[in-house]
């Protein structure tokens, strides 16, 4: 799944959007999943940070899902093995990137997401990701 986006920037009044010049960056990012809710996220974690701190930059996103194995169990149980799973799907999706395209060239962000739980001083288990 690829999804692209334009920052626009809006005239004076708010009312119409008008697109920013044809000199606008554009930035690959490889996700190491398939799902359409986790890509959105990161599509709009992405934007939002852009638009944020560079308001005056157009940014093209062009994010490409993939599916990767996570290579930790499938409910991982703590911190290290969350974040581990997380590092190979990034790591996954940065290699499947770069064998899909014909250069090899590389995505210029990985973003790999996993789940897990840990269970705290008390026995109850917290949920992370």
């Amino acid at each position: 799944m690829t999804t692209k986006t334009q920052n626009t920037t809006t005239t004076n009044d708010n009312t119409q959007p008008s697109s920013r010049d044809d000199s606008s960056t554009k930035i690959t990012v490889a996700i190491g999943s398939m799902n359409p809710v986790k890509i959105r996220s990161v599509h709009q974690a992405l934007s939002e940070i852009i638009n944020n701190n560079t308001p005056s930059l157009s940014v093209e996103l062009e994010i490409q899902g993939f599916n990767t194995p996570s290579g930790v169990s499938d409910q991982p149980m703590n911190d290290e093995e969350t974040k581990l799973g997380a590092q190979n799907r990034a790591k996954a999706a940065w290699d499947q990137f770069k064998a899909k395209t014909e250069e090899g060239k590389e995505p210029d962000l990985a973003v790999g997401l996993e789940g897990g739980l840990e269970e705290d001083k008390d026995k109850e288990l917290i949920c992370m990701a």
